[in-house]
């Protein structure tokens, strides 16, 4: 599958949409690095045409997240979803659910860490399943 991106259309807002919407697609067949890829790229250009406290950028920040998690890169997924976090915090009330979620999700990651600092082999992949996406 292949997006256009050669066209010079001014609509970045559209194509970094489609770009997310096909990362999901990715990710749900398990293809992660593909859908990392076309995430950031989407992540890239709606950077650029939506506000940095936009609610679609946390959306697809916080997928970013997932998939880093699904990939095993746990530290750049923290630092992901702090940063959907922080966004969030903005635009979300204190107790709410969805940044509730994140809050938990944060806290299971770095517990996740450090688990893994101390025994390296272990399964931690029990812990993904409970991981909350928005």
């Amino acid at each position: 599958m292949t997006l256009n991106e050669s066209i010079q259309s001014g609509n970045d807002s559209n194509i970094g949409t489609n770009l997310a919407t096909l990362a999901n697609i990715y990710h749900k067949c398990g293809d992660d690095i593909r859908a990392l890829e076309l995430a950031k790229r989407g992540l890239f250009l709606l950077e650029h045409c939506v506000s940095p406290d936009s609610p679609g950028l946390a959306l697809l920040l916080n997928n970013i997240g997932a998939i880093q998690l699904s990939l095993g890169l746990f530290n750049d997924a923290l630092l992901t979803f702090i940063r959907v976090l922080q966004i969030c915090e903005k635009t979300l009330p204190e107790g709410h659910p969805k940044r509730v979620a994140l809050e938990n999700n944060i806290q299971r990651i770095t517990k996740m860490q450090h688990y893994n600092h101390v025994n390296s082999f272990s399964p931690l992949w029990t812990f993904l399943s409970k991981i909350s996406l928005l």
